[in-house]
């Protein structure tokens, strides 16, 4: 039996209008870790969930939204 992919297409989708890779590849694993649905994948990125990662003060968000990025 196969494995189901872990986005559907329209993650992908949205996914599509972030130009940054780094950005891009952020919210595609965020999405898988935390099974987003495509609603709570926009929201996060209407909202600038890697921005505010980069900007907070906490050691292991900056490390994670780094990481991510690179």
């Amino acid at each position: 039996m196969s494995k189901l992919p872990d986005l559907s297409w329209s993650h992908y989708c949205e996914l599509l209008y972030i130009s940054d890779d780094g950005k891009s590849d952020f919210y595609e694993k965020e999405a898988i870790k935390a099974s987003w649905l495509v609603r709570e994948l926009k929201k996060q990125i209407s909202i600038s969930l890697f921005e505010r990662l980069l900007l907070s003060n906490g050691e292991a968000n900056i490390k994670k939204a780094l990481n991510y990025s690179q």
